[in-house]
């Protein structure tokens, strides 16, 4: 990308480049470019979670191909290269700052309940573009399906993102009930979500899908919204809140409220999970900001970096423990464990 392959008016454009033809990329040519991005050794592995998971899906999306592209509309010639140039940028944003309070546009790719990807869908807080995407190319998506769905398939794209993770049995069930919501048939949220809520969700879920640690947030996320989330994607949320150096669970219709340690709350909420039917627990700390350094050194949050897929069921272990990431802002965290 970054020697205009991709780029129509570019001397090197490869019309026929696709990424089983690709050339090999040694690690030689790799580090200049991830470090011109501000990409160091020890975010380097977050940064290629995120720019792998968005372009392997757009790369599996027919429209996506740098060919067909060149025979469509002539206005959308360089969608590749400025959405790829937008997948770079997101990439490093999540590694380098916290999800916005009002976060930029982002463009995630959908698929159907059968797993295809079949389209982009936009998420934007006032209906703009992606700042790398030119005036020429928003006139192209202006006249496409794109405009007319941004911020209406959040349920769908968050599923997308999820759903290598589901056994192949539920996935239809899962995906149906996000096309029923994203369509308003759902109960309404009270207070209704504003649309950067609804960008930030669609943030934090990308992070946690590509099995961050910790997922930076600023203020607070959408409790009706967040708790929607965990109920589509088979999560039991279980809050908790840090006072005076104790970890208090809030009571729900089930469960009652309870005071202990993080590690109780964690082996608690596994065992409610169980109860509940649901595939693991996603527990969201309430904290102020001044105490995180406290709970920082005197829990596991920070304590599982070493991820990898169990082929067998599908969870993602870290040292003996099921989890897939952690969510912190300045005054909320999260954790997502999985179960057996």
């Amino acid at each position: 990308m970054a020697s205009g392959t991709f780029n129509p008016r570019s001397a090197n454009f490869q019309k026929q480049w696709t990424l089983l033809k690709a050339a090999k990329v040694y690690h030689a040519q790799v580090v200049p470019f991830l470090a011109s991005l501000e990409v160091s050794n020890t975010t380097v592995v977050k940064f290629m979670r995120v720019f792998g998971r968005l372009t392997s899906l757009a790369e599996a999306w027919p429209q996506f191909n740098l060919e067909s592209l060149q025979n469509t509309d002539p206005e959308l010639r360089t969608f590749k290269e400025k959405l790829g140039q937008h997948y770079l940028q997101l990439a490093q944003d999540s590694i380098t700052q916290r999800v916005q309070q009002k976060p930029a546009p982002l463009m995630l790719m959908r698929r159907n309940k059968h797993g295809t990807t079949v389209s982009v869908a936009v998420f934007s807080i006032d209906r703009t573009y992606p700042k790398t995407i030119d005036r020429s190319l928003q006139n192209a998506l202006n006249r496409s399906d794109v405009w007319r769905t941004v911020n209406n398939s959040l349920m769908r794209t968050l599923v997308s993102l999820d759903m290598d993770c589901y056994p192949r049995l539920s996935v239809g069930q899962v995906f149906k009930e996000a096309e029923r919501l994203d369509a308003g048939h759902g109960p309404q949220l009270d207070p209704p979500p504003s649309t950067a809520d609804v960008v930030r969700t669609a943030l934090v879920q990308l992070q946690l899908s590509c099995a961050f640690g910790v997922v930076e947030v600023e203020k607070s996320l959408h409790r009706p919204l967040l708790q929607r989330v965990a109920t589509l994607l088979r999560w039991h949320l279980k809050v908790l809140r840090f006072i005076d150096n104790c970890f208090i669970s809030e009571a729900c219709v089930d469960f009652p409220a309870e005071i202990g340690e993080l590690q109780r709350h964690v082996d608690r909420g596994l065992h409610e999970a169980q109860q509940d039917s649901k595939r693991g627990v996603l527990m969201l700390v309430l904290l102020p900001m001044d105490d995180w350094a406290n709970v920082g050194q005197n829990s596991c949050f920070l304590l599982y970096p070493n991820l990898h897929y169990c082929s067998n069921d599908e969870s993602i272990i870290i040292n003996g423990k099921l989890t897939i990431g952690i969510v912190i802002n300045i005054v909320s965290a999260a954790i997502i464990i999985r179960k057996p």
